[in-house]
């Protein structure tokens, strides 16, 4: 069952609308990234990153934010894609 099909309501969260807003203002990966995660929205970093993609597969996140949820999930392709070809050559293939 997808996220969004699990949901009672079919509207993003304010929590989940503020984890968008806030990945659209710091979109690099940083250690200054982190500390603001948890002063802004009072959340461990592992949550954030964790609910943060759970929305990648939302249709609700992307209607809202499409730009945004266009980019991650490319960003998320070329990560998986960079770690494939890791693997390959540790196999020698």
């Amino acid at each position: 069952m997808s996220a969004a099909a699990g949901r009672i309501h079919s509207v993003l969260s304010t929590q989940e609308r503020a984890i968008l807003a806030f990945e659209d203002r710091y979109p690099r990966h940083t250690g200054i990234k982190e500390e603001r995660i948890h002063l802004d929205l009072q959340l461990p970093p592992a949550v954030y990153y964790a609910r943060l993609q759970v929305l990648l597969a939302d249709p609700e996140a992307e209607a809202e934010h499409p730009m945004l949820i266009h980019r991650l999930r490319r960003l998320q392709r070329q990560r998986e894609d960079r770690r494939k070809a890791r693997q390959q050559v540790r196999r020698g293939a």
